[in-house]
């Protein structure tokens, strides 16, 4: 019996250990302060930035989400070429628990795009460019991981820039 119960009892422990784990990596990048805190957050890698914008950290359900990405070549060069798919940023909605909730089919046909040194490309979470057409998507109540991605190739190199934060729709 004594060693039924510590089984169960690791068992339990490493359940619990699992749990906090998930919630530090779902709470990273989320809003801190009060649900009017706006979020801006940034990754480079090598010559490409890529910025994501939420006007607030705490939506309402049948309210508009304001949230924009955007690709910026900041290299050397006066403007770069590079290849995609359909689009050059995608957004992913995932529930707290993993399940996807939005995530577009990406289309393989290739589209080539030349990025003007320091001027940003834009789209916003309903793949609009025209960052002010804003369409309305609803979601329930609850907490949602938003990522905007951009995969592109440049010469040979192969980029992926993903950036992640957490929102949550009252």
């Amino acid at each position: 019996m004594g060693k039924i119960n510590y089984i169960i009892l690791i068992l339990i422990l490493l359940c619990l250990f699992l749990s906090v784990l998930f919630l530090i990596n779902f709470n990273s990048n989320s809003c801190e302060g009060n649900s009017d805190d706006e979020i801006y957050l940034k990754e480079t890698v090598n010559e490409f930035e890529m910025q994501i914008y939420s006007q607030k950290c705490e939506y309402k359900s049948d309210e508009v989400l304001n949230i924009v990405a955007s690709l910026k070549y900041v290299g050397s060069n006066d403007s770069i070429t590079i290849h995609h798919a359909d689009k050059l940023i995608r957004f992913n909605v995932y529930k707290s628990n993993g399940d996807v909730v939005f995530e577009p089919l990406l289309l393989l046909s290739i589209e080539s795009t030349t990025l003007k040194k320091d001027i940003p490309i834009s789209m916003n979470i309903y793949g609009n460019e025209e960052v002010e057409n804003i369409e309305n998507i609803s979601l329930p109540s609850g907490a949602y991981k938003i990522s905007a991605i951009s995969e592109f190739s440049q010469s040979d190199e192969q980029y992926e820039i993903p950036i992640n934060f957490n929102i949550y729709i009252d």
